[in-house]
């Protein structure tokens, strides 16, 4: 565990090298993360955290890392159904410990993230002895995209949405949005969804940054947010073979 009084960044890298997320604190106090892929960013810094009902910015302003922590995993489980008989569990996460001084309604938050050779995922907790539940009126987390790539969107039994630019869309979509890049292919999506609203996410005409709509309530003693997911391969079959959804 590392102790942290300065503003500094926080990386974690995938198992093989080629995947990277990278963690940092603006001069504002706003927690930010980024993605890339072989030094390729493909994923700017895009914003974490969530906003009170009252208002507040959670990771954000007087908002601070207080340690982080590193850890690797190389193990096999066994699941009940499904094509494989074992599945691979080789991965490096990061633990991030974030507090607050302010007068606030909630004091410290957690962001555990976790680097694979297929993508990463990332997902908020609110340690147990936090004193009582904040009313929250959204999740701040956005996925802004280096680029105006194409995209496509889950849409039920019926056809996908897209193909389209990243800029052409307007309104609230379903995951799994599905996206290309000059040499990638990315996906996001939710997994372990305890607490909380199924992911939603939402765009704007003319901008490449997507925000999660989802309908959170509450952040209560033990809330634990789906992990945020984003895979990457070179073709779409790297994605469906992933078994991080």
């Amino acid at each position: 565990t590392v102790s942290c009084s300065k503003k500094q960044n926080y990386e974690l890298t995938s198992p093989d090298g080629s995947l990277q997320m990278t963690f940092s604190q603006t001069e504002e106090g706003r927690i930010l993360y980024s993605f890339t892929t072989r030094g390729q960013t493909l994923i700017n810094p895009s914003p974490l955290g969530f906003r009170t009902e009252s208002g507040e910015t959670v990771l954000s302003g007087n908002w601070q890392i207080k340690s982080a922590s590193y850890r690797e995993v190389n193990q096999t489980w066994n699941p009940v159904w499904g094509k494989r008989k074992t599945v691979p569990e080789q991965y490096k996460e990061l633990s991030l410990s974030l507090t607050t001084n302010s007068v606030s309604s909630l004091t410290m938050v957690q962001i555990i993230a976790r680097a694979y050779n297929d993508g990463v995922a990332f997902r908020y907790i609110i340690l147990p002895d936090q004193k009582e539940p904040v009313n929250i009126s959204g999740e701040l987390t956005g996925f802004h995209f280096a680029g105006d790539y194409t995209a496509w969107f889950y849409n039920g039994e019926n056809q996908n949405i897209g193909p389209g630019k990243l800029s052409e869309y307007d309104g609230q979509f379903l995951p799994v949005m599905t996206v290309k890049t000059e040499k990638h292919y990315l996906a996001v999506h939710e997994a372990e969804l305890i607490d909380g609203a199924p992911l939603v996410l939402s765009t704007k005409a003319g901008e490449t940054l997507l925000s999660v709509a989802s309908k959170e309530e509450t952040l209560h003693p033990g809330y634990m947010s789906a992990w945020r997911v984003i895979l990457c391969g070179v073709t779409p079959g790297h994605l469906i073979d992933s078994h991080l959804i």
